[in-house]
């Protein structure tokens, strides 16, 4: 029985992984969602209590996953005759894989839903403050290519598909300058000679152009010996997520403060190693990355003494998977924005209704994920809980958890207290409560 996919053609990440699985020759059972009404169903609710799309339900192997990138990384291990768009055992380049995977998820396609939403609610051009974030989004995809052909060297990967979907959705009315973005242009264009591009994409581009009006766009090696050196800032959550990992992994790492209120992440020295100019970032002897995710990731393939954080059993890391990047593009999501909009766009008056809306739906999907559950995947704790551990504590700074109405996240919390690491959470945290109480 062919694993079914739950999707919509109008949505890129649901093409996404269409192609991979086109890609690897699995044929997949398509299941049309019709609306999103639909995925509120019981039925759907049970399936995905997130109700998103895409969903895979693989009945032969007793396993439902959702996420784009989770399905695609399970796919391709689950499926595919060997690994190379998604390497189990070369960890380094898997870990870039992820790190531009949680890119398309937590900055493009979140800049794209920023930018174009307005148009459905009637305006008639994207924002230039929202052309300009785009733009920027570009640039870091031309400085990610180098010389490659493909985001992660010379052979496409899983990270690809996905980006191709968002990105070739976009320039259906945000034009790409080809002369400012080069590197792009031709990935892109490579992209398209896929000989399954056009099938899965088409649908897809005719229904999103049907939802959209007419829119007037706007268009030296830096490495340093052991130890491993991390940069970053306390106060952000997933620096801390990393400095809780490396101690639950026993690894002693060199610490480099950045601070962004100062902007010590625009500096040129930084924009070196980093050029998406985030925080943290890694430096293990010359392999650099960035995104708290891929980090982590990393650390325990290449250093811990065993899997247990982050099992090599496909269904459970594609649910960690499918948990991390939940922590990307919701959980973390909740905290920037109402910290941006106080410190750049002048919000005063505390948290907005649709602020506190968003954080409310984090901890009613996480109170959801842990139903039944002690931790988020399985019976121990994983790089999930460890993320989003860090995540959660500092959305409780700015929202307080309701104990009455979320039991399970209370009691997960409450958990991770004894965790022996945990406590490389707190000074940061502390931290951090004192600067929210500041801008709110």
């Amino acid at each position: 029985m062919a694993p079914k996919l739950y999707y919509m053609a109008v949505s890129p990440p649901c093409r996404a992984v269409i192609m991979v699985a086109k890609a690897i020759g699995l044929e997949l059972d398509l299941e049309t969602v019709e609306s999103k009404d639909q995925l509120k169903t019981p039925e759907m609710l049970e399936i995905n209590p997130q109700h998103t799309v895409p969903i895979l339900v693989d009945a032969d192997e007793d396993f439902t996953v959702w996420d784009s990138h989770a399905i695609s990384g399970y796919l391709v291990g689950q499926y595919a005759e060997d690994d190379s768009m998604y390497p189990k055992n070369d960890v380094k380049k898997r870990a870039l894989i992820d790190q531009r995977l949680h890119f398309e998820n937590g900055v493009l396609f979140e800049r794209c839903k920023t930018a174009f939403l307005p148009l459905f609610m009637g305006e008639s051009q994207v924002s230039e403050d929202d052309a300009d974030k785009l733009i920027e989004a570009f640039g870091f995809l031309e400085e990610f290519l180098g010389d490659n052909q493909w985001m992660v060297g010379d052979d496409i990967t899983i990270a690809d598909l996905s980006l191709l979907a968002t990105v070739a959705t976009v320039e259906l009315f945000f034009p790409i300058d080809a002369e400012r973005f080069p590197k792009m242009t031709e990935w892109l264009a490579r992209g398209k000679e896929l000989p399954y591009f056009d099938e899965v994409n088409s649908e897809g581009f005719d229904a999103f152009k049907g939802f959209m009006p007419n829119v007037d766009g706007y268009y030296e090696e830096f490495c340093v010996a052991m130890p491993i050196v991390l940069y970053g800032t306390i106060l952000s959550p997933p620096v801390r997520a990393v400095l809780m990992t490396a101690n639950a992994l026993g690894l002693s790492l060199d610490f480099r403060e950045i601070d962004l209120i100062k902007g010590d992440h625009l500096k040129p020295e930084y924009q070196k190693i980093n050029p998406q100019h985030t925080v943290p970032t890694l430096d293990d002897d010359g392999v650099i990355l960035w995104d708290s995710h891929a980090i982590v990731a990393y650390l325990v393939g290449k250093y811990a003494k065993d899997d247990s954080l982050y099992p090599r059993d496909l269904a459970k890391r594609a649910l960690i998977d499918a948990r991390l990047h939940f922590d990307t593009g919701y959980a973390f999501a909740a905290i920037r924005t109402p910290v941006r909009a106080v410190l750049f766009h002048g919000q005063t008056g505390g948290l907005t209704d649709l602020q506190k809306q968003a954080i409310l739906e984090v901890y009613d999907f996480l109170n959801k994920f842990l139903e039944n559950r002690i931790w988020l995947v399985g019976n121990s704790v994983t790089i999930a809980d460890i993320s989003l551990l860090s995540t959660v504590t500092s959305l409780a700074a700015i929202l307080p958890v309701d104990a009455t109405q979320f039991s399970n996240v209370s009691k997960w919390l409450k958990g991770a207290e004894d965790l022996p690491f945990f406590n490389v959470n707190k000074p940061g945290l502390e931290s951090f409560s004192a600067f929210v109480k500041q801008i709110f």
